[in-house]
């Protein structure tokens, strides 16, 4: 079951980073400004911020049907929008409209599989298949910038969106093919929704959980901002960023794959204590160095750390969610995430103006040094409500 949820999940994500990649490079070689890709990528977090939420209400009391069907229709939206309007004519708004719907679709996209596969699992092997689904969206984040970036260097931009949307046309075919086995999990049934989520903040796990994913999404939204830029002032071919983001999400695949077979050994706290520390050594080590080699070694080592983040805090938050709100606790790290996905990269374009790149990563190193203190020292809670489902 946790399979089939894998691998059309793994497809439809694998638009969503293509684009990602795709977006930054093409306004790059139009001649767009670093403050004006930052604006493309926080766009992809705009509406999230509003809609996360609601967004985890709606799955907690319809299920996942309808929203991986708007998912597939929003990033073969977001893939065609580029294709169909030219930039040459239409500037830089085919993509800004592209990121919105690609932003949409991902949010849906996350909080549905987060939702399936938290209902699907049991608190013993929690952590285990929230690493495997998170495995799948390392294959594709390994996978879809590699081959967006050859297709570009080869046949341009618009073979690149055409493949990037053809991702989502097999995970649409991939999810029809086994929906009906999926329909057999045993879903929680929704509970009344209190007017606010603050309610779900009570627990004092819960926003240990929330700070330290929005850290650990901050990290994210580095790699995924600097990676292009940082490569393109450095020289560096499509190819090769796209190699330097696939070396990247290779590691966050083989840490995950580790991480299935060590959650019976170490904690969820363990986990993100080790993320903190090697992410916030690798950003201090990135900026030194502009060859590929060692490049590639260090997004390997940030890959090691910041993938082996989200497994330990979707089951966190899977476990301390009340039984039928698991969508909605989603929904609430969706949100954090999303406004630090929105506001850093813009305000990463405004800093690099002010400063050095090299100050943009110590900030970013150091800020993950002192979160630490947030996941050593823990009270864990023993049994969950979430586990009875």
């Amino acid at each position: 079951m946790i399979l089939r949820i894998i691998c059309f999940a793994m497809l439809l994500n694998a638009t969503f980073m293509s684009l990602r990649v795709i977006v930054s490079l093409d306004a790059l070689a139009d001649g767009a400004a670093p403050s004006e890709v930052g604006v493309l990528m926080a766009l992809l977090c705009f509406f999230p911020v509003f809609l996360a939420i609601p967004c985890g209400r709606w799955i907690d009391k319809t299920g996942f049907h309808r929203p991986v069907l708007t998912t597939a229709g929003l990033f073969i939206t977001a893939a065609s929008l580029p294709i169909l309007f030219a930039g040459k004519t239409y500037g830089l708004w085919p993509l800004y409209a592209g990121c919105i719907a690609n932003g949409l679709g991902s949010m849906i996209l996350a909080i549905s599989s987060n939702y399936l596969v938290g209902a699907a699992s049991v608190g013993r092997n929690r952590t285990q298949m929230f690493a495997w689904l998170t495995m799948g969206n390392s294959v594709a984040g390994l996978s879809s910038p590699i081959v967006a970036g050859h297709i570009i260097d080869a046949w341009g931009f618009s073979a690149a969106y055409a493949t990037a949307g053809a991702f989502s046309v097999l995970g649409l075919i991939v999810y029809l093919i086994t929906s009906r086995e999926l329909f057999t999990i045993k879903l929680p049934p929704p509970r009344k929704f209190a007017r606010h989520s603050t309610d779900l903040l009570k627990d004092p796990v819960m926003g240990r959980i929330l700070v330290v994913s929005a850290v650990v999404s901050m990290g994210w939204d580095l790699e995924t901002f600097m990676f292009p830029v940082y490569g393109h002032a450095a020289g560096l071919t499509a190819s090769d960023i796209g190699w330097l983001v696939g070396t990247f999400y290779a590691a966050t695949f083989l840490v995950r794959f580790a991480q299935s077979g060590l959650a019976k050994i170490f904690t969820d706290w363990h986990c993100l204590t080790f993320c903190l520390l090697v992410s916030a050594a690798g950003y201090l080590l990135f900026p030194n160095f502009t060859s590929m080699a060692p490049l590639l070694a260090i997004a390997f080592a940030l890959g090691l750390g910041l993938g082996v983040a989200n497994p330990s805090i979707l089951s966190l938050l899977q476990s301390h969610a009340p039984a039928g709100r698991a969508a909605e606790a989603f929904g609430i790290r969706s949100t954090l995430s999303n406004f630090t996905h929105f506001a850093l990269p813009m305000a990463y374009g405004t800093i690099l103006a002010a400063m050095s790149v090299a100050s943009l990563f110590y900030c970013c190193s150091g800020l993950m040094l002192v979160t630490t203190a947030l996941t050593v020292f823990v009270k864990e809670k023993k049994n969950s409500q979430s586990d009875e489902t």
